[in-house]
């Protein structure tokens, strides 16, 4: 049983998984492509929007590897789930970029030694705090009179040597001055480098899960941050909820991402047999497509609808007769700050109601709970804001729909 643990991959990123997107696939494709095509055009910026798990990063990774092998293009992807704020994300924009530099240039013949203590330093800069003003004018020093082979690192540094440089001192006096490297020196940092390469080559950064940043009140700060980048192709991706108007208004394209049909669940589903399944055969002798096929009718999340079958395959029988008594152990093992009884009441008020959202007065009201309650069951994902700036009203969460076969 352990073997079949890997073959729902519901949190895969794998782009040979990618399934059943193909007119969003086209249409997000052309969107870039025309970015690629009007290479002037300074607002190049592409918001992607839909449900947690509705198959957005899976996507956008797709249509990026492949433009990547069309066309050249210098693409980095970084993640918010993996950064606590802007300057983290902008540190990883840093470090991505500097071996995609050196990548590129490796490729196309590099043996230019100013170009490598360039990419050498974007690479410090992702991790490095402070930076002193001797070492900036060192730096100048070894590097000047290549100003034609820089980078656009050069640039700064020469603007940072003449502000640090004291006049008639020597500048390795003990009394140096320190800069601190923060989101604002790096984006000008990144500022210049991108509009330096942008003459030979196209940068494109993917930011996923832009939402998923741990300081969800600097997710505003740092979309002003990156749009102040004129030259490089931006493309984001979060969630509904965080995708207010206010956010939308920086990007020339928005585009949203539908739940998938239930047919399409099911290319999903196979796609995922075909690739890396080492038991797919033994797998198929049971009932599990039988139970994919009633379950896809619950929702149109991928990620909701392969975890329920990896539970299902993992901790609990494949038994296509008893499927909701068996998936109660996962909102059991998954949500267990709450009780299950109290999940399955709210998520079948939820289902029963006949509207995708519900007021907040209204769900306290007509299912009798706590104030307090209700915003731990927002924390803990059971219930989905519809504004994440503006919770008045929510919506149960994909991962509860299969209570919809026993209401």
């Amino acid at each position: 049983m352990p073997l079949y643990i890997m073959c729902m991959k519901p949190n895969s990123f794998d782009t040979k998984l990618f399934a059943n997107r193909d007119e969003e696939y086209l249409r997000i494709k052309g969107k870039i492509g025309m970015f690629l095509d009007n290479r002037d055009e300074e607002r190049r910026k592409l918001m992607i929007y839909g449900e947690r798990g509705v198959g957005k990063s899976i996507l956008i990774r797709k249509i990026i590897k492949d433009i990547s092998e069309e066309r050249d293009l210098i693409s980095i992807t970084i993640d918010g789930d993996e950064a606590r704020n802007p300057e983290d994300l902008l540190r990883d924009i840093c470090k991505n970029l500097a071996g995609e530099l050196y990548d590129f240039y490796t490729k196309n013949g590099n043996e230019n030694d100013v170009i490598d203590k360039e990419i050498a330093f974007l690479d410090y800069i992702s991790y490095a705090k402070t930076l002193k003003d001797t070492d900036v004018i060192t730096i100048v020093e070894r590097l000047e009179g290549n100003i034609e082979s820089s980078i656009g690192i050069l640039n700064i540094l020469t603007l940072r040597s003449k502000i640090g440089a004291i006049d008639g001192k020597d500048h390795t006096t003990s009394h140096e001055i320190e800069q601190s490297i923060d989101s604002k020196f790096i984006i000008k940092l990144l500022e210049n480098v991108t509009e330096k390469i942008h003459k030979f080559a196209d940068i494109l950064i993917y930011i996923d899960n832009l939402d998923q940043l741990e300081d969800k009140d600097s997710i505003d700060d740092f979309v002003t941050e990156i749009i102040k980048l004129k030259k490089p192709i931006i493309v984001t991706s979060m969630r509904r909820e965080v995708a207010d108007r206010n956010i939308g208004r920086d990007f020339k394209e928005v585009q949203y991402i539908e739940p998938m049909t239930s047919d399409g669940l099911m290319l999903v589903l196979k796609k995922r047999l075909e690739i890396g399944c080492p038991k797919k055969d033994e797998l198929l002798r049971t009932q599990l497509l039988d139970i994919a096929e009633i379950l896809k009718d619950c929702t149109g999340n991928p990620l909701s609808f392969l975890t329920w079958l990896h539970y299902l395959i993992v901790d609990a029988d494949l038994d296509s007769s008893g499927i909701v008594n068996n998936l109660r152990g996962f909102t059991k093992a998954h949500y267990s700050t709450f009780d299950e009884p109290t999940i399955e009441r709210i998520a079948k008020h939820f289902i029963s109601a006949g509207s995708e959202f519900l007021p907040k007065e209204k769900i306290i009201s007509e299912l009798n709970i706590e104030n307090n309650l209700l915003e731990m069951l927002d924390d803990f994902g059971v219930i989905i804001p519809e504004n994440r700036y503006n919770t008045h009203s929510y919506k149960i969460s994909s991962d509860f729909m299969f209570y919809r076969l026993d209401s």
